[in-house]
């Protein structure tokens, strides 16, 4: 390690140590709980070792029950050649998250009729995530954010309900990015909330489950998995509900019942039987549901 590393191995190593007493767990059933060795862990915490795993970060987290950012002491871990010019574009983010609206270069005007421009836009920004342009889809979002909450603030009944479609379609790719990504839980709260108040306007019962999804992930990771679990749960009933015809519905219904298994497994404050039974049943839906869909993006 250079000197940089080895004084972020200290910092990182005196924080471990410190959340780990403060919590009561020893090293010995830390160990055991993470599946991380005592001896790495020992390492780790005398600033021997430099913490760079996600895996091993995400797992001392969930136990430790903080998130992995006060683990670290940053939003991601250092070593992410993919995310790493996206964090520059954290702040003008930040401002369209706020509902700051980011300045029209001079010259240039936005269309009267900005459907189709905006649609193929968000399009390509949901193509950037899954093709991990984390760095391109940062820089574009923030303009697509204000531009989006503009035209949809200028127009009414149609052509407005599908611009908020839009923008909750801009705001999950921000939510997954920020959250999974990049290591803002607090930012992502604030784009899946965002996306909720765009979703309310549009009462349609399969927009407001896949809100719920988004919200339970971020509640997942900001160390509540009983909330999670909750809001999962009402969306579920909701869905099931609304099902109708198509797959889409009822990926969506399989992946929440992914989360709420995972949210069970984490919730530590249940006895441990209870857990693995509602585990059990979650995971036995996904897969009756996984069957009907088959392998699907949607």
């Amino acid at each position: 390690m250079d000197e940089q590393q080895s004084h972020r191995a200290e910092t990182v190593g005196a924080a471990l140590r410190a959340l780990r007493r403060q919590r009561g767990v020893s090293l010995k059933n830390l160990a055991e709980q993470t599946g991380i060795s005592k001896s790495y862990l020992s390492m780790v915490e005398n600033g021997k070792r430099l913490l760079t795993s996600t895996v091993f970060i995400d797992s001392i987290a969930e136990v430790l029950r903080v998130s992995p950012a006060e683990l670290t002491g940053q939003p991601v871990a250092p070593t992410d050649p993919s995310t790493g010019g996206a964090h520059a574009m954290i702040p003008a983010l930040r401002l369209s998250l706020m509902g700051l609206t980011v300045p029209t270069p001079t010259g240039v005007r936005f269309p009267e009729d900005p459907l189709e421009l905006l649609t193929a836009r968000v399009t390509r920004a949901n193509a950037l995530y899954h093709a991990s342009e984390y760095a391109t889809l940062a820089a574009e979002l923030p303009a697509l954010l204000s531009d989006l909450q503009t035209a949809a603030d200028a127009r009414h009944g149609y052509v407005r309900r599908r611009l908020l479609q839009l923008l909750a379609g801009a705001y999950h790719p921000a939510c997954v990015l920020l959250l999974k990504h990049l290591g803002y839980p607090d930012l992502a709260y604030v784009a899946v909330t965002r996306a909720a108040e765009a979703i309310a306007e549009l009462e349609d019962p399969h927009y407001t489950a896949l809100s719920d999804f988004f919200t339970a992930h971020v509640l997942l990771a900001a160390g509540s998995p009983d909330q999670a679990l909750a809001r999962a749960g009402t969306a579920i009933s909701r869905l099931e509900r609304h099902l109708g015809g198509g797959r889409a519905p009822q990926a969506l219904l399989g992946e929440l019942h992914l989360i709420s298994a995972t949210a069970a497994t984490r919730d530590k404050a249940r006895a441990g039987e209870a857990r693995r039974l509602d585990a059990e049943t979650h995971l036995a839906e996904a897969r009756r549901l996984a069957r009907y869909t088959g392998e699907s993006r949607d």
